[in-house]
């Protein structure tokens, strides 16, 4: 009942407080481009969440939020319609990353395409094989995939399962906005079927044996380009997150989780042997210390002059464009921790020890390092609570030189 009021202040606030371009997010959710205008929203930008790591419910709370409250229901089902389209082509992304390589090579056989779950899936894996997305998930231990590899109708009923969250939100929007009934849902099994015919995704009626997931796709335009773009997009922000890339994708729409660091290998060795001669993305040079956020695992150059913008050296600048002010860095080099937080830092510590858990400072003794859980929980939970100010003494002017 308190619904609708609530969302009506939080429209008032939104509209005077969003700092986010609305436009533009429907520009690349939908492909629809303004008028008289480019179509730029659609280029890969390295700064920018790719479409395929946002969250559908929220891009859908968002614009309604940003609409008029009293919206023509015919707008909201277009939103849905367009943020289902979104959804249905994560979830298979998701999908594709957990298979083995002989099971994509059964999909990359397929016609591309955008109508049915063969043509979808096929699309997703020619795409994603050009940008070695998938090279980042063969070290993975095939035992911590939370998904079992499946084919055909038993993938279709995946897909269905984990649309479902989507689902219900949406219908439970519509429920409040619009004062009409939920349907009725005798069995798990028929959920899906329910809600996509009550939200409108599917108006025609049709054969038991006929019915997937993709039926429920619509498109304003070609489906094909705007799903090359996605990927596309996906594939920059891989390029230069690779651990950030694989870690949002792993169970994207398996399980919520709040915030949450980079999830980190046991082995330090597979860091130090992945960043120690890599680039960076900005100057296109090796940086002497690289250093690895651990809030979306871009790599910078620490107290480098090459990446500085505006007299500000790039790690500043990127805990302001990432987390606000405050962002943790692993220096590789050393394997310590910075933290960033405002106009100050502290060197935090390691959460990387030996076998008898002693820090090796500036990896001098050489002896294989592992992760240490208790510490890198300590790291988060202080982040989390924002302790880091009441936890950490050590503090110095960093003036913007790291």
């Amino acid at each position: 009942i308190l619904l609708v009021p609530l969302l009506h202040v939080l429209a008032m606030h939104g509209r005077l407080l969003a700092c986010w371009t609305a436009w533009r997010s429907w520009q690349d959710v939908s492909g629809v481009c303004e008028p008289g205008g480019p179509p730029t929203s659609l280029t890969p930008l390295e700064k920018e969440v790719p479409i395929l790591l946002r969250d559908p419910s929220a891009l859908l709370t968002q614009f309604i939020l940003l609409l008029p409250l009293h919206l023509d229901q015919t707008y909201f089902s277009s939103v849905v319609k367009v943020l289902y389209n979104l959804l249905y082509f994560q979830v298979l992304v998701q999908l594709s990353c957990h298979m083995a390589e002989s099971e994509r090579s059964h999909w990359r056989n397929k016609v591309a395409g955008v109508d049915s779950l063969e043509a979808a899936m096929a699309m997703i894996v020619h795409h994603l094989e050009q940008s070695q997305l998938y090279q980042l998930y063969m070290e993975e231990d095939e035992a911590s995939n939370s998904l079992p590899s499946t084919k055909g109708k038993d993938l279709d009923i995946q897909v269905q399962r984990l649309c479902l969250p989507f689902l219900r939100i949406a219908s439970l929007l519509r429920h409040h906005l619009y004062d009409q009934p939920l349907p009725e849902v005798s069995t798990p099994q028929s959920e899906f079927v329910r809600l996509v015919y009550y939200l409108e995704l599917v108006t025609e009626g049709m054969d038991w044996k006929r019915f997937n997931a993709a039926v429920a796709l619509n498109w304003a335009g070609d489906g094909s380009t705007l799903v090359a773009s996605w990927c596309e997009q996906y594939a920059v922000f891989a390029y230069n997150s690779q651990v950030a890339a694989r870690n949002f994708l792993v169970d994207q729409h398996i399980t919520w989780h709040q915030p949450r660091l980079l999830r980190l290998p046991q082995d330090y060795d597979k860091i130090f042997q992945y960043y120690h001669r890599r680039q960076c993305s900005q100057c296109h040079s090796v940086p002497r210390e690289s250093s690895i956020c651990l809030l979306c695992g871009t790599l910078v150059c620490l107290k480098e002059n090459c990446c500085k913008q505006h007299n500000m050296c790039e790690a500043v600048q990127h805990s302001l464009d990432c987390g606000g002010g405050t962002s943790m860095y692993l220096v590789v080099t050393s394997s310590y921790i910075i933290v960033i937080r405002g106009k100050r830092a502290c060197l935090w510590g390691s959460v990387y020890l030996d076998s008898f858990g002693e820090e090796d400072r500036e990896l001098k003794r050489g002896k294989p390092l592992y992760l240490s859980t208790g510490r890198y929980q300590l790291l988060e939970q202080q982040w989390l609570a924002h302790r880091f100010d009441h936890t950490n003494k050590k503090w110095v002017w960093h003036r913007d030189a790291l």
